[in-house]
């Protein structure tokens, strides 16, 4: 009977990175390119392409190729001074890159300023609600229509010029408060709705 131990073997040492060297990772999206055989088709809503902005020497944004599909919930997650503000503020007309291209359901959105991509279809919320609270959920959710013709100074004189108008969008926001679960609050005053249903009330109304 042998009274040796075995060694154990020692593993191979690791090289460590480089420092120095460590480069800020290119936020990526779906690749482009043709679909799998039996993997459904993407749709992209919105695709962006060698978006960039730079403040001095500080690259906030870089994003090589990003794809939103159409219907689905997209998160963009990182830690804080990654650029995700930064990079909403580019894409919602806010602020402008240094390089990159843009569209949202096909339509050209670089360089295009907030209230006119609001126009184009693609709305912007914020993390903190901006709801009228003296005005009831209803009320609130009718400011969202584009195009009102009462907003003009004759045509508000004419109630006849706007009133089918009005009544169409009225239709319309009950229709988005159901699908929103806030429909049995339409005659409450936006203060009155908890920090939760103000952020449902802000979703429907971009809706």
């Amino acid at each position: 009977m042998s009274n040796e131990l075995t060694p154990e073997p020692v593993p191979e040492p690791v090289a460590a990175p480089p420092t120095g060297s460590i480069r800020r990772p290119k936020a990526t999206g779906l690749a482009k390119g043709p679909a799998k055989p039996g993997v459904a088709k993407v749709d992209p809503i919105l695709i962006a392409d060698a978006v960039q902005r730079r403040f001095g020497g500080l690259m906030a944004v870089d994003v090589d190729h990003v794809e939103i599909p159409r219907g689905a919930i997209t998160a963009l997650i990182g830690p804080n001074g990654a650029g995700k503000t930064t990079l909403f503020n580019l894409l919602c007309g806010f602020d402008k890159p240094n390089t990159g291209t843009w569209s949202f359901d096909g339509k050209n959105l670089a360089g295009i300023p907030s209230f006119k991509v609001a126009r184009m279809g693609q709305v912007r919320t914020f993390q903190l609600t901006k709801s009228l609270s003296l005005l009831t959920v209803l009320e609130n959710m009718k400011l969202g229509a584009p195009h009102q013709r009462g907003e003009g100074f004759w045509s508000s004189l004419f109630p006849f010029l706007w009133r089918k108008q009005d009544n169409e969008i009225e239709d319309k926001a009950r229709e988005l408060l159901a699908r929103f679960k806030l429909d049995a609050k339409e005659n409450d005053f936006a203060a009155s709705l908890s920090g939760g249903q103000r952020k449902l009330l802000e979703m429907a109304r971009a809706s």
